[in-house]
């Protein structure tokens, strides 16, 4: 590595860690104010107390690292800029694309650890804080009552049932699939459904079977399905709670869901958003290098102000597309992906205007 890399590194670092800091501590103060009022009402013991804290952290550290990377680009380059370094390297026939160079891949692999941690360690620490915020300070208790429900069962079969309420089922589907899960056999649709607990056993009822292979349909009034082996509590487990799942997860349970027929275009931007979200921080040490590449008379605040701005609007077009995704008006892998398209676009263009 060129000395010139390792002192540019060594700014953009301390300039990126110095910024994630700063953004990590307005989170941690906001939050700790938050956790002292539960903490003061006996919702949450101290120790409790902790543990929110440290679990909400990962997510919050997703939203900032790309902030940081954008403050460090800008105040490392600014830097340069305002002692004429810049000047003196293009001069001396250093293009810009090379001087940002360092910094650049360094963002890049940051983007890749994000991409990791954003998949192995954000789903979990969401659950446990939920988990935690629902038992000790809502004081909520296992549902009864559950609508939409889409499972596999414990054998060739998928579920819809869009009500559960206690040992009740309405409005119900279930698709019989052969071994190899390729090909269907029969959907049942069920209006009515009770589970008996002493018996453990279903009972159906208007009841109408599909039946695929023989090309024949059949209507009961009242249907006793020994193949369906879930109980009530089986049905009222945790709905698909997106953050709290990774890519394969996401992916697994789209794919479950749209065997039944259900809508999976929420799921499916949560998994596009988990995959591209992470590559903003690239992006944005584009921007930040670039802006960074004029003198400007108190840089430190603008490049804080600039961070804050160009991160908020970013977040913005971010939650539009998402918005769409999930309204159908965009296709999921387009609102993950088009924040990150556009913002990349913007990044190289003014890499390409910083050269002169």
């Amino acid at each position: 590595m060129k000395k010139l890399d390792k002192y540019i590194l060594k700014s953009f670092i301390k300039s990126f860690l110095l910024g994630v800091m700063a953004f990590l501590i307005i989170f941690i103060l906001s939050e700790m104010f938050r956790i002292i009022g539960y903490i003061m009402d006996g919702k949450l013991t101290p120790i409790q107390g902790f543990i929110l804290l440290l679990n909400g952290l990962p997510t919050v550290m997703i939203n900032v690292i790309p902030l940081g990377v954008l403050l460090g680009g800008l105040m490392t380059v600014n830097k340069m800029a305002t002692n004429l370094e810049i000047m003196a390297l293009k001069t001396s026939g250093v293009s810009f694309k090379r001087i940002i160079l360092a910094p650049v891949i360094l963002s890049g692999l940051i983007s890749i650890g994000l991409l990791w941690f954003n998949n192995n360690v954000v789903p979990n620490s969401n659950k446990k804080y939920r988990e935690l915020k629902n038992n000790e300070v809502y004081n909520v208790k296992e549902s009864r009552i559950k609508t939409d429900v889409f499972m596999k069962g414990q054998g060739n079969y998928l579920t819809y049932i869009r009500l559960v309420n206690g040992n009740n089922i309405s409005d119900s589907e279930i698709v019989l699939l052969d071994n190899s899960f390729s090909k269907i056999e029969k959907i049942i649709t069920v209006k009515r459904g009770k589970y008996n607990i002493k018996l453990k056993k279903w009972y159906f009822s208007r009841v109408k079977i599909n039946d695929i292979i023989n090309n024949k349909i059949e209507t009961m009034g009242f249907y006793e399905p020994d193949f369906f082996k879930e109980t009530p509590s089986d049905l009222l487990r945790d709905k698909v709670r997106e953050k709290e799942m990774n890519i394969s997860e996401l992916k697994d349970a789209a794919n479950f869901i749209k065997k039944t027929g259900g809508d999976v275009k929420k799921i499916l931007v949560a998994m596009y958003k988990k995959m591209a979200y992470p590559f903003a921080a690239l992006i944005m040490s584009f921007i930040g290098l670039s802006l960074g590449s004029r003198y400007i008379r108190g840089a430190s605040a603008v490049s804080i102000g600039l961070s804050v701005v160009i991160g908020y609007i970013y977040y913005v077009v971010t939650a539009t597309t998402e918005a769409l995704g999930v309204g159908g008006f965009l296709s999921p892998m387009l609102s993950g992906w088009i924040p990150d398209i556009l913002f990349l676009v913007l990044g190289i263009s003014l890499v390409k205007i910083s050269e002169y």
